[in-house]
């Protein structure tokens, strides 16, 4: 994994069936001019942290988006061979309108899914993110935005169970040198995790978790 000077995050490594159906649903709601950025465990997952994840959690900016888009969407997905694994596709603009999450699939299946969380555009995540750049530098290639691991960080210690405490510990690791001081502070302030990240930093420094 490389920071390039673009900001960019640049993954040179086989692309995975997570990879591609992430890169699928990111390009069909790119298609419809949908912002959106993918965070949570598959974020930290595509970053090398080896643990299992079925669900790909991508938060989509819905404060400009009209009735007619979101439609739009659920046509493309379906033409792209997908399903609403809990509620149909065509449920879709109704659950945006309630705040309600849904779950897209291949279809048939339930697992691996893409689950879709209509957000404020004024979310952190939207304001801070980057663009991961997976694949092999001789082979396919697709491009995703992820939320900063800033952010990413002490959104996980908030979350508070352990596997999330493992995750901030991993990217905390793996990005250290690369990471924005003033804005992971800012980001532990917001969340309100400063003894959460004090205690990260001291097994980071005792190299335990």
């Amino acid at each position: 994994m490389e920071f390039l000077d673009s900001g960019d995050i640049r993954i040179n490594r086989d692309l995975n069936a997570l990879d591609v159906l992430a890169g699928d649903v990111s390009s069909a709601l790119s298609e419809q001019g949908i912002e959106h950025v993918l965070v949570s465990g598959y974020m930290v997952v595509l970053m090398g942290r080896s643990r299992g994840t079925e669900d790909i959690d991508t938060l989509i900016g819905i404060s400009d988006i009209s009735t007619e888009t979101i439609e739009a969407l659920a046509d493309e997905l379906e033409n792209r061979g997908y399903w609403g694994s809990a509620m149909p596709l065509s449920s879709m603009n109704e659950m945006f309108q309630h705040g309600d999450p849904i779950r897209v699939a291949r279809d048939g299946k339930r697992i691996p899914s893409v689950e879709l969380k209509p957000t404020d555009l004024s979310h952190v995540s939207f304001q801070n993110q980057r663009r991961a750049i997976i694949g092999l530098d001789d082979g396919d290639q697709i491009h995703l935005p992820i939320v900063a691991p800033e952010v990413q960080i002490a959104y996980k210690l908030d979350m508070g169970g352990n596997v999330d405490f493992e995750d901030a510990y991993y990217l905390f690791k793996i990005c250290k040198g690369e990471l924005n001081s003033e804005l992971l502070e800012g980001m532990v302030s917001k969340y309100g995790v400063e003894g959460e990240f004090h205690e990260l930093k001291r097994q980071a420094e005792n190299g335990s978790v």
